[in-house]
């Protein structure tokens, strides 16, 4: 059995597969297109996590239902119930052995196409998709030892059960399996099961589990509270990317490690000195890093050696940079502190200087960041001033190449990670990408290219309205704002201020605390910590010194108001209600430049720098006293006191129209237009003289209502043919006679009115058939609409009527004996009228009932 297949190719070089079974009355490429809507906590759908694999989803056969006779579905193997696998348990046996042998043939033919690696093949399904694949990852045919690259399974369990390994692979009987446990033990198994799953029950999920543990694979479990019979998203889609990633031969998806290299060379590692550089004496430092525990405690291990060595026969005289250890990197660096599990590593960046080159290329383009301290550890210093990191380089042009004259494309691109900062500017620390180019041409000095990348963060999603409340005693006075805490450099925001329990009542004697002035101020602080080159850490700087804060807060807006809002001091239940917008009062100096910087998290960037907004709202009261009989006469007091609010927000750039990165749409390329193209609107075509069509063989209209129309050729409505006459601007009338000349060739619709019935008639054209005499052949629909308002001009002559006889209508004899009683017009079995009258004819509508028609 052959297997239809949807694919989904990889985004970038081909370095994996994963074969992804769908379930039960499912198909391939709804199956497809379904795994999209279940994400990441990152917002990444499986095939963009992994973008260098290929994605293959067969689809099931069409198979009998041996429970239903005559249904047949879409199926890996058949089911008497849903409810009781074990009921009727043979009819699972042929369609499972055909399913596993075809997907055998798929397994070997993925893993051929990938170099004859098994092990970079992923075997995945769900529902009854996970069944047969826990069946094909049984009954693998390989040499015995070679393993997949993994096998998941989601909402899944085991067709025949409690049986040893021998015994379920005779259940399928298949040629080439070998015997043993090898592929099972060494290939991972990751089943996740949601415990609200109301198909397959998790109960039967852990059967599975148990199943597969006792046959001696190596198995992770995973349990939800919720999401069905699907995918727990996005903690199970999280979990799955994690253990594909963990699990597979390199756990590189887009290259090979180098360790992997020097394994399969048995400890060999070839290198090529560059022969420009000049002869003597130098130091060979190798090293190795270990990354899997990187991303957690303990970190990264670096293990090294170092041998010195003589180059000679050289004639180059290079003389290239040095470094010094300590201090070639930092714990800090992208391809230092890094999780090789998850999310995939698709860039690894090589810790330290970039390698030396002899020629340099003829094109190279870099972008590093760039950390440069205005308050830093040492005055004067280079080095504790300024710190570069490179996150990616480019050499377009590794050799010399002779271009011609004209403009030469050299794309390129970068996924910036979210712990990356963003472009800042304060007045302790600067943070900016700086993007550089450098072309070398033969006989002339370099020539370079720089430019600052502008890298902004914004926030996606709604923010919802916070409330804030405070008490500000000994008085009784409550302040209760209402704010956005997500704000932008552009426009303002409003808050909404309450101030309640401003009055009490003491005897005869009120005290009111009247509002006299509110002033606002949104204050940006900026905490960062200045760090030590290694030349000043060397000289024995204490650890006080290297842990020193900088600290600096500014304004970016405020205001003071005396009035503008709504006060009521006369009843009980006093208050003062006002409504005031905030917002950066300049966003920009003269030169253009940011007076502002969103929010940073220390632990988030990994530059030490912290950037906080808080709103300070100043409220004046003063006391005043009067009378419960007389509250309008009051009496002033030297009492009065100011009330202080803090509120934490956050600053960030507009989102504009929220496309994250993964979400965007593919490029729109030049030779495509941004829309459809527009067609000119040609003037209506009007014609005259044509011929009267005979209304004798259509069906009148039923009812008062609009009546649905069944396209042409439909029962009920036969094929109507007249000739076509010529065009004129007196609109559309009666042809007198056949055979006048065409000259135009349509299809349309035109209205017959009729005043006397308030019956539009329309006679729709489908199909114009023209042949060598010119005559052509209209087919359409004649069908009645009914007009609102009687019409005073009839405009055109109705089509003539003809009364037509109702259907005779004859009761369906008594079912005495069965089937063979329902013998109407439709034949045996059927059940309406026995007979119709012209010219209405029988019209079998199903198997089971006709009708006149």
């Amino acid at each position: 059995m052959d297997l239809a297949i949807v694919t989904i190719p990889p985004l970038t070089d081909h370095t994996h597969t994963v074969v992804f079974l769908h379930g039960r009355g499912d198909n391939a490429k709804d199956f497809a297109s379904s795994i999209h809507y279940s994400t990441t906590s990152r917002g990444l759908t499986l095939p963009e996590a992994f973008p260098s694999f290929r994605w293959v989803f067969p689809s099931a056969g069409i198979l009998d239902v041996a429970c239903m006779p005559g249904d047949r579905r879409s199926q890996w193997f058949d089911i008497w119930d849903v409810s009781n696998f074990k009921d009727h348990e043979e009819v699972q046996q042929p369609g499972l052995r055909e399913s596993v042998a075809a997907l055998r043939k798929i397994l070997r033919s993925e893993a051929e196409t990938l170099g004859g690696q098994w092990g970079k093949v992923v075997l995945a399904g769900i529902s009854q998709g996970g069944a047969v694949g826990a069946h094909t990852l049984l009954n693998l045919a390989t040499d015995g030892e070679t393993r997949l690259g993994a096998f998941l399974g989601f909402s899944s369990r085991l067709p025949f059960p409690g049986r040893s390994l021998p015994e379920t692979r005779k259940v399928l009987a298949l040629e080439g399996v070998p015997a043993g446990n090898g592929v099972l033990r060494k290939t991972p198994v990751l089943l996740e099961h949601c415990v609200d799953d109301p198909l397959v029950l998790v109960d039967w999920g852990r059967q599975l589990r148990d199943q597969l543990v006792e046959f001696g694979a190596q198995v992770t479990w995973k349990e939800y509270p919720d999401g069905g019979h699907w995918f727990n998203s996005p903690k199970g889609i999280d979990d799955a990317v994690a253990f594909i990633s963990q699990s597979l031969d390199d756990g590189f998806t887009n290259g090979v490690w180098g360790t992997e290299k020097v394994i399969n060379g048995q400890g060999k590692h070839t290198i090529r000195i560059p022969e420009c550089i000049a002869p003597g004496q130098y130091l060979l430092r190798a090293e190795m890093i270990a990354l899997h525990g990187a991303g957690s405690y303990p970190g990264a291990q670096f293990y090294m050696e170092c041998a010195q060595i003589n180059v000679v026969g050289s004639t180059g005289t290079a003389n290239p940079a040095t470094v010094s250890f300590p201090g070639a990197y930092k714990g800090t660096d992208p391809g230092v502190q890094l999780s090789i599990y998850y999310p995939p590593v698709t860039n690894y960046i090589i810790p330290g200087p970039r390698p030396f080159t002899c020629s340099g290329g003829a094109l190279l383009a870099s972008l590093q960041l760039h950390v440069h301290q205005k308050r830093p550890f040492a005055k004067h210093c280079t080095e504790c001033s300024d710190q570069y990191t490179e996150l990616k380089h480019w050499d377009f042009l590794p050799k010399a190449v002779t271009l011609t004259p004209g403009r030469h494309a050299y794309p390129f691109s970068i996924h910036l990670r979210g712990h990356n900062p963003e472009s800042i500017d304060t007045p302790v620390v600067a943070v900016s990408y700086e993007f550089k180019a450098q072309i070398h041409c033969a006989g002339f000095h370099p020539l370079s290219f720089e430019r600052d990348i502008p890298v902004k963060r914004a926030l996606l999603g709604s923010d919802p309205l916070h409330q804030s409340m405070r008490v500000f005693p000994p008085t009784n006075v409550k302040a209760t704002v209402f704010l956005n805490r997500v704000i932008h450099p552009s426009g303002t925001h409003k808050v909404q201020l309450r101030l309640d329990g401003i009055t009490s009542l003491e005897g005869k004697s009120l005290e009111i605390w009247k509002l006299k002035r509110l002033a606002w101020k949104l204050e940006e602080t900026v905490c960062t910590t200045a760090p030590v080159c290694s030349r000043h850490a060397a000289e024995g700087a204490s650890t006080d010194q290297l842990t020193v804060r900088r600290n600096e807060a500014r304004i970016l807006g405020g205001k003071e108001m005396h009035g503008g809002w709504k006060s009521d001091y006369n009843t009980s239940d006093a208050r003062v209600e006002f409504e005031f917008e905030y917002g950066l009062t300049t966003r920009h100096t003269r030169k253009g430049d940011a007076m502002y910087a969103c929010d940073v998290r220390a632990a988030a960037d990994g530059t030490g720098t912290e950037i906080s907004h808080s709103l300070s709202i100043e409220m004046l009261l003063s006391k005043e006293l009067a009378s419960s009989d007389i509250p309008n006469l009051v009496l002033a007091t030297s009492d009065a006191r100011v009330l202080r609010m803090r509120h934490a927000v956050i600053l960030t750039e507009a989102p504009g129209l929220g496309v994250a990165w993964d979400a965007e749409l593919p490029p729109v390329y030049d030779d495509v237009p941004p829309s459809p193209p527009s067609y000119p609107k040609d003037a209506p075509v009007e014609y005259e003289n044509l011929e009267v069509l005979d209304e004798q063989e259509r069906r009148p209209s039923v009812g008062n209502s609009e009546t649905s129309l069944p396209s042409a050729g439909e029962t009920g409505f036969p094929k109507l043919s007249a000739s076509l006459g010529k065009r004129s601007r007196g609109g559309l009338q009666a042809s007198p006679s056949h055979g006048t000349t065409v000259d135009e060739r349509v299809a349309g619709e035109w209205s017959f009115r009729e005043a006397s019935q308030s019956v539009h008639r329309v006679l729709r054209l489908e199909r114009v058939d023209c042949d060598a005499t010119s005559m052509c052949n209209l087919s359409g629909l004649w069908f009645d609409q009914l007009s609102t308002t009687k019409l005073d001009s009839p405009g055109l002559p109705p089509p003539a009527t003809t009364a037509v006889p109702p259907p005779a209508t004859t009761a369906a004899p008594p079912a005495t004996g069965g089937a063979a009683q329902w013998a109407q017009c439709g034949g045996t079995g059927h059940t309406g009228p026995t007979t119709c009258v012209a010219p209405y004819k029988c019209n079998v509508v199903n198997q089971y009932y006709s009708q006149c028609y």
